[in-house]
């Protein structure tokens, strides 16, 4: 029978609501892997090696059955699942995309790769694969791709929050050169 460690696992993140994204990855954590004992406060540091915005970072204390590797698995599942600052290869085209998740509409990923072509647009991807379409960032049109009448109404209505918007530009001009960037 396997006892029950105490682990300590540090986050941080630096893309739009970084609180945001940190309880989403506190919660997988807890469902995922063990029980969250303790969470540290929050700390903002600057970005070092690279150009961006802050960080905001914490520790927390873990209780869990698991190995040492399966919970590095979990947490690599958990980070792909939450695109934070998270690099794919894309064997195609043979560059490096960074793909950050701005959010989630019920079952729905809204993804920016930040560096994606012109024009401005977003990505909205469902775990199943249904659901894969594109919607320009500058004004919510549907550019191409599929998606139902149903779930394309809750992405219009995602897309009117001012905040959505602008959190879209931000990120998507992060790692775009003058020309390739959103007024």
């Amino acid at each position: 029978m396997s006892t029950r460690k105490v682990i300590y696992i540090g986050l941080g993140s630096n893309v739009g609501d970084r609180l945001h994204y940190i309880q989403n990855a506190i919660d997988s954590i807890h469902y995922g892997i063990g029980s969250i004992v303790n969470i540290s406060s929050c700390y903002e540091n600057p970005a070092i090696g690279f150009e961006g915005d802050n960080f905001i970072n914490l520790c927390i204390k873990v209780r869990t059955f698991l190995s040492a590797e399966l919970v590095l698995a979990k947490l690599l599942e958990i980070e792909l699942e939450r695109y934070i600052n998270r690099t794919v290869y894309h064997p195609e085209f043979g560059v490096y995309f960074i793909k950050e998740l701005a959010d989630r509409v019920r079952n729905m990923k809204i993804e920016i790769y930040s560096n994606d072509h012109n024009p401005p647009h977003f990505h909205v991807k469902s775990r199943d694969g249904s659901i894969d379409a594109t919607f320009r960032i500058d004004n919510g049109v549907y550019i191409q791709g599929s998606i139902d009448g149903k779930d394309r109404k809750r992405i219009d209505a995602f897309y009117n929050d001012e905040r959505v918007k602008n959190l879209m530009k931000e990120m998507w001009n992060k790692s775009k050169d003058d020309r390739r960037r959103l007024d």
